[in-house]
């Protein structure tokens, strides 16, 4: 379970990433040539890390820091 400001930051990621992506599609930038599962598979991770340490994921989940 994630506190409304790890979601917040969560989707924000994503979501730039979603559109670099697409902007990758249509050829306006290009970029550092990974491919989108990895990001997806990065900014996943880098949530999950951030929930660890937030306290009031911790609170909400119930879990110790």
């Amino acid at each position: 379970m994630m506190c409304a400001k790890c979601c917040k930051v969560s989707g924000l990621i994503l979501a730039a990433l979603g559109v670099a992506f697409l902007l990758r599609d249509f050829d306006v930038w290009t970029f550092w040539n990974i491919e989108w599962y990895s990001a997806v598979l990065l900014a996943v991770g880098l949530g999950k890390f951030c929930m660890s340490s937030c306290a009031d994921c911790c609170s909400v989940s119930g879990k110790k820091r």
